[in-house]
């Protein structure tokens, strides 16, 4: 059961920033030595990277690079998240959730991988980048398997994708205020709310293409 004391951890403060500004910066080079364009990402590779982010930032250590969950030795993780009105997934489920997204990304990389090694148009190319990133964003944002950090992950998780596939980033670590239509705030929320990632899908076409454009 989880402890009544667990501290809460909210929006970072703005005081703890210049603090993940460095991580990221760790974070980045921590990426490029695992190879992004052939590296398969896994589920434990998450973990690692919100650790490595947050660990400076948390008001306890294990909230950073821990599920949440049921665990004597982490009490604190026992926790639902909700972001306005939508829930994540139960604490109870959220290991095994992450594993079963973990198995079924490995095989859509693969499938991805095969796809854009033969001559395909850019075009086609944006829509399978756009597609991975967009299942495996919104896959994070869905089950919200952290205390707090989720959508900083989805959007690591995103762009990882699409620098694997396109050699670009798109998203800063803070959340994003752009003028696509539709907006991230909506895309992230039917995806959590819904488990539907045709928004967020809609989203990354958008931004990939502004992206190219310049």
């Amino acid at each position: 059961m989880r402890p009544a004391d667990c501290p809460k951890w909210e929006d970072d403060k703005d005081s703890a920033l210049p603090g993940i500004a460095l991580a990221a910066q760790s974070f980045a080079k921590f990426a490029e030595r695992q190879n992004p364009k052939q590296h398969i990402l896994t589920h434990g590779d998450i973990k690692v990277w919100h650790h490595r982010l947050f660990e400076n930032t948390v008001p306890k250590s294990y909230y950073a690079g821990y599920y949440r969950g049921v665990d004597p030795k982490h009490p604190c993780l026992e926790a639902d998240v909700r972001v306005g009105p939508n829930i994540g997934t139960p604490a109870n489920d959220v290991e095994r959730q992450m594993k079963e997204f973990s198995d079924e990304l490995g095989r859509a990389i693969n499938k991805v991988d095969q796809f854009c090694s033969s001559q395909r148009p850019m075009a086609d190319r944006i829509k399978a980048a756009a597609r991975i990133a967009a299942s495996a964003g919104g896959s994070i944002i869905k089950i919200h398997p952290f205390i707090n950090g989720n959508g900083r992950m989805a959007r690591l998780v995103m762009n990882f994708f699409l620098h694997r596939y396109l050699d670009i980033a798109i998203f800063a670590i803070n959340r994003p205020k752009d003028p696509f239509s539709p907006t991230y705030e909506e895309a992230s929320e039917v995806a959590m709310r819904d488990g539907n990632f045709a928004i967020l899908y809609q989203y990354l076409i958008g931004s990939i293409a502004s992206k190219l454009a310049v």
